[in-house]
């Protein structure tokens, strides 16, 4: 089940990135599964999340945290009363990891699988963006930078405006992405990019979307073994 969100990604990328790139990455891990003998079908994406850190910006939709919880909470449940063994959640917005995780403990016995440890899939696109790419983490950013960009213009290339494409905050992702929970985006960058897209490629785009998707496989092919 692909999570996303509705909110602002810059002056250059659609509202509905995260959704794009969490139902992307659910289908090509469950065609991969699929071809490793698990017979496994795709949710329709959840298209909002809680967003409270960019309400400010026009478009932005958020929805109140134990909203999100709940929400998971009966689509699990539906899912796991008797159609399916188990559900996997995958998310394209960090914002959603809490509930996955709150939503997994609680549906621990009907195994609910939560790939929800942001750190680390952030971790894994930047060790793309240093040894394939040789860019820097700083430079590469996190929300509507290099590495959103790139994956909008390998997915979705009509969707991205370049020309109005233009650098946000430049930093270590780990203290910007603290500051950007804590503070909102507004005070950590005000065009709301974090990251420097202006060189953002389609080709980079298709190396972080294999690193995303052989991250989330592997979370779940452990879980499934387990």
């Amino acid at each position: 089940m692909p999570l996303g969100a509705t909110e602002q990604h810059g002056p250059h990328l659609p509202l509905d990135v995260d959704s794009t790139i969490a139902a992307a990455v659910a289908a090509a891990v469950a065609e991969r599964l699929g071809a490793a003998g698990h017979d496994c079908v795709v949710a329709p994406v959840l298209p909002f999340g809680d967003s409270a850190h960019h309400a400010v910006y026009a478009g932005s939709v958020s929805l109140r945290r134990n909203v999100v919880v709940d929400l998971l909470h009966d689509i699990c449940e539906s899912f796991l009363i008797k159609t399916f063994a188990w559900v996997a959640l995958v998310t394209g917005h960090a914002g959603n990891c809490w509930a996955m995780r709150d939503v997994a403990a609680h549906h621990a016995r009907q195994k609910v699988i939560s790939v929800d440890d942001w750190p680390a899939m952030r971790t894994a696109i930047h060790n793309v963006a240093r040894d394939v790419l040789g860019l820097d983490a700083d430079y590469v950013g996190t929300h509507a930078g290099h590495f959103e960009t790139s994956i909008m213009l390998h997915l979705r290339p009509e969707s991205v405006r370049m020309n109005r494409a233009v650098a946000g905050a430049i930093g270590d992702p780990n203290l910007l992405g603290t500051r950007l929970r804590d503070e909102g985006m507004k005070k950590v960058s005000p065009n709301g990019v974090i990251g420097d897209p202006t060189k953002a490629t389609a080709e980079a785009g298709s190396h972080y979307l294999a690193a995303l998707v052989t991250y989330n496989e592997t979370i779940i092919r452990s879980r499934l073994a387990s």
